[in-house]
């Protein structure tokens, strides 16, 4: 080919090649800068639910000490399930699966779910605790909304 027909060529694949690398790059970073609460709920890392509450300063404080660990086992008991569901696809992919150790698994996924429930369940009881009686139905509102919004569990609901 020509030199003149090369160079367009060219320069066409690098911009292509740089509009991916620019997309991936938003997207990670994007996906680095929220966390996904237990309910599915998309929210800016720094950002917490209750900080949507007129509370004050101190209240908000002693509220981010005890969300900022939660979200830390949060996270990593969501990355063990995760795990967990990989293992069970490397189960189910072998020419032979063993159905007892599938069950296993499953059984294992399951109370690592069932783990991470109560945990929610006994850290919002805390955070209520933590706020004054006239905020706590809006707080619980704000998680509704948001589990209506993103969805509960990614589950489709068929009518």
């Amino acid at each position: 080919m020509k030199n003149s027909v090369l160079r367009p060529l060219l320069l066409i694949s690098l911009v292509f090649n740089f509009s991916i690398l620019a997309t991936v790059g938003y997207h990670y970073f994007q996906r680095q800068a929220t966390w996904t609460s237990p309910f599915g709920h998309t929210i800016k890392k720094g950002h917490f639910l209750f900080e949507q509450l007129a509370l004050s300063p101190d209240q908000i404080k002693v509220m981010r000490g005890q969300a900022i660990p939660f979200r830390e086992e949060i996270d990593r008991q969501r990355l063990g399930i995760a795990k967990g569901r990989q293992g069970l696809l490397q189960l189910m992919r072998q020419e032979v699966p063993d159905m007892g150790a599938i069950e296993a698994q499953v059984k294992a996924i399951g109370l690592s779910q069932q783990e991470m429930e109560m945990r929610v369940a006994s850290h919002l009881l805390t955070v209520k605790g933590l706020l004054p009686p006239e905020m706590r139905g809006r707080f619980f509102d704000l998680i509704e909304q948001g589990m209506n919004q993103e969805g509960d569990s990614g589950c489709q609901h068929t009518h």
